[in-house]
């Protein structure tokens, strides 16, 4: 075995020098994970624009993304991690599912027409998010929502330079919660038409049918994929956030006023103004119907999860209507608005739920927070010390791996709550790429450059197939074959 591993050293030398390096762009990969690398490399060659021939843009695309992979910011690294693991989706609906990396190819569209060089952190929020999108969406979805990331991208730039929050600036857990443009996952309830059932019916009689929770994306597009209709519905336009950027810089605070040291007023302001006006419709189980229309649908007046047409009726109206989730959904667009990171969580103790909004602490990335106005309101209305908290991540950057009908919740005490807590997954933490490679590091013999006497050093473990001393890795064929293109590229 010894002898036949020498000789493929050898073979390795010869067809290594007459190998084309994979591009201009890879050549300083070396600090990356290579079976990550290859990984890419092979989901890139498989995306539906590569596969039927490549044009100069595309081809520019490919090197932008090859500059944000080997990236030293370990928010891109980990992000580049969650796309090997996450990044084609499980077929888990009843339908046909994309069989390539939909995170990646979202990544591809932004990287066609925009340096992401320039944001990297940003564009790899939006890859993750959107990917989740693609996956579950007709065809005749696919070009409004090339278009729609785009935009958004576009805005979260020109609004950091507005409001002075830069992106960049951001964990990559911040960025997931901010680029997206939906109401988490949530999905509203219709009826089929307006006095559906008798006069007096309650959300108690119809509760095997009506749920205030669900459904949310994970069972309606179970049996059927997103269409433009469903897209339209769910996601705010950049002209939306546009007009709620320009009411909150105008009506209530001045540029000087956003910062990361004042996201808890701000979030407060917003949180206050929308719940002390709201037009309330309860679907308690003692409520009778409320028949509402809405965008041509009838709901029941909560729940709504259509953030444009909220903002149109607060603009006519001064207020919006529904309950917490409504007021919760529409405190997250408004605070997106100006760039400040948040999402929405709920609160359970005994039978009953509240969904609030929390905002990212500025200075402790992992650490999200309560409006003052909800801490108090959950001070005065909870008689128990401790709730149950839902810190699942409420948007699709798992991209349907892991569908959780009941998210899983922690056993929080208010005081927790209060002070800070974490609404991330695991899963989010751990993904990273692994850095196995010694040789790369700028302390090593010639920093990131591959010297002879590391390639034979590297070889030398290879050939025993022992563990690297300083990193505990095994140099695979594939990881030796690509230690002697970064030798041969200097």
């Amino acid at each position: 075995m010894l002898q036949l591993k020498t000789l493929c050293v050898l073979i390795f030398f010869f067809s290594g020098l007459m190998l084309t390096p994979y591009t201009v762009a890879a050549k300083t990969t070396d600090q990356t994970n290579v079976s990550g690398f290859l990984s890419l490399k092979n989901d890139l060659e498989n995306l539906p624009e590569v596969i039927d021939g490549i044009s100069p843009e595309e081809n520019i695309a490919k090197e932008r993304i090859f500059i944000l992979y080997e990236s030293e910011d370990p928010e891109v690294k980990q992000a580049f991690g969650i796309m090997e693991e996450y990044g084609v989706p499980v077929h888990t609906f009843n339908y046909r599912m994309p069989d390539y990396n939909t995170q990646l190819e979202i990544l591809f569209w932004l990287a066609e027409k925009r340096d992401i060089t320039t944001h990297k952190r940003l564009a790899s929020a939006i890859a993750l998010d959107y990917g989740a999108v693609l996956s579950i969406c007709e065809d005749d979805v696919k070009e409004d929502l090339k278009i729609y990331v785009l935009a958004m991208y576009d805005y979260f730039i020109e609004t950091g330079e507005i409001v002075s929050l830069d992106t960049e600036k951001y964990s990559l857990e911040s960025n997931i919660a901010l680029v997206w443009g939906a109401d988490s996952i949530s999905s509203p309830y219709f009826f089929e038409a307006e006095n559906q059932y008798p006069e007096g019916t309650t959300y108690g009689d119809i509760n095997s049918i009506y749920s205030p929770i669900y459904p949310d994306w994970a069972v309606t597009f179970c049996y059927r994929q997103m269409n433009l209709e469903d897209f339209e519905w769910y996601f705010v336009e950049t002209d939306t956030l546009e007009e709620m950027r320009e009411f909150l810089l105008s009506e209530k605070f001045s540029t000087e006023n956003v910062s990361g040291s004042d996201f808890e007023n701000i979030a407060d302001s917003i949180d206050v103004m929308l719940s002390s006006s709201l037009e309330y419709y309860g679907d308690y189980l003692s409520a009778e119907l409320n028949y509402i229309p809405v965008d041509g649908k009838i709901t029941p007046g909560c729940g709504i999860s259509n953030p444009d047409w909220q903002w149109e009726y607060f603009r006519n109206n001064g207020h919006i209507i529904g309950c917490c989730r409504d007021v919760a959904c529409m405190d997250t667009f408004f605070l997106k608005s100006i760039n400040i990171p948040c999402a929405k969580v709920s609160i359970h103790w005994d039978s009953f739920g509240h969904q609030i909004v929390v905002f990212n602490d500025a200075e402790n990335s992992s650490i999200w927070r309560i409006p003052p106005h909800q801490q108090y309101v959950l001070d005065h209305n909870i008689n128990n010390s401790e709730v149950f908290l839902s810190n699942y991540y409420p948007v699709g950057w798992l991209n349907w791996h892991n569908i959780l009908l009941f998210p899983p919740r922690s056993y929080e005490s208010l005081r927790d709550l209060e002070d800070g807590f974490d609404i991330s997954p695991a899963s989010l933490q751990e993904a990273e790429i692994d850095d196995w490679n010694p040789w790369n590091d700028p302390d090593s013999e010639s920093g990131t450059s591959m010297t002879r006497a590391e390639l034979q050093e590297a070889i030398n473990y290879w050939l025993t197939d022992s563990p690297i001393s300083s990193t505990g890795a095994i140099v695979t064929t594939d990881r030796l074959q690509y230690l002697i293109h970064c030798w041969i590229d200097g």
